[in-house]
């Protein structure tokens, strides 16, 4: 994406010396690529330890990054067990990459 007038960003640092803005560090915010929140809330079925995988409420979960564990840990998890996942959805993926885990 290229930077355009209109084009979604955010800038750190920087100076201003009448109305210019000389910036540090400008970050495009490409809304296309960006990834999305999500939040569940269900009883895991489907577990697949060895993939770091379950589903929630038909919601496939991946464990496969970093995911911090609230009230257990990872090796708790297994089917019938009641969980908050939180975590995001990149654009074109049908898998939520959890980044927290409650256990319930």
């Amino acid at each position: 994406m290229a930077l355009q007038a209109s084009s979604p960003a955010s800038r750190s640092g920087g100076t201003v010396t009448g109305s210019v803005l000389a910036a540090t560090v400008v970050r495009l915010d490409d809304e296309r690529v960006k990834p999305r929140e999500f939040e569940l809330h269900g009883a895991i079925s489907g577990l697949d330890a060895a993939a770091r995988n379950f589903v929630v409420r038909g919601v496939t979960v991946s464990c496969a990054g970093s995911v911090d564990s609230r009230n257990g840990r990872e090796a708790a998890l297994a089917d019938g067990k009641a969980v908050e996942v939180k975590g995001t959805v990149a654009t074109g993926k049908r898998v939520v990459a959890a980044t927290r885990i409650a256990f319930e």
